[in-house]
């Protein structure tokens, strides 16, 4: 299933987006292409701030493309910069 939020190029956001998402959830790991590091670091250094102390897994972005095919749901954002893709693994958040 894909969730298209798209309204417009750069709207909403990839970091609009991924906050909202983990507002609601708990991840527990995530994957990113490994071409962010060099095409998108301030999207990295982002996501990294995002998600402390969560398992992180980086591939090549091939690799990555083909593991897309096993997720449960997509969301679409307005992203336009290099590589502002997530695999997100849900955790189990218990309460306090």
């Amino acid at each position: 299933m894909i969730v298209d939020l798209a309204l417009c190029g750069g709207v909403p956001t990839f970091e609009q987006v991924l906050t909202a998402v983990l507002d609601e959830t708990e991840a527990e790991y995530y994957c990113l292409a490994e071409e962010i590091k060099e095409k998108n670091d301030r999207l990295l250094n982002f996501i990294e701030a995002s998600l402390p102390d969560t398992e992180c897994e980086m591939i090549p972005h091939i690799e990555f493309k083909e593991r897309t095919k096993e997720v449960k749901f997509a969301i679409r954002t307005g992203e336009f910069t290099p590589y502002p893709n997530i695999i997100l693994r849900a955790g189990v958040a218990f309460p306090a």
